[in-house]
């Protein structure tokens, strides 16, 4: 119950802030999730030998 205490005290320029920083903490895990998974499937596909891999 504390925290939800803490949370309906702010103000709204709080809570916009705090929500803000919880969007780009989320994003930047989802990237580092989509790339090890992007990884992974590379190794489960292996490319035929002369294919060139295009640069991201």
């Amino acid at each position: 119950m504390e925290q939800k205490d803490r949370l309906q005290s702010l103000s709204a320029d709080e809570l916009w802030s705090l929500r803000k920083d919880v969007d780009a903490k989320l994003a930047r895990i989802l990237l580092k999730r989509k790339n090890m998974l992007e990884r992974r499937l590379e190794q489960l596909q292996p490319r035929p030998k002369g294919h060139l891999q295009l640069a991201r």
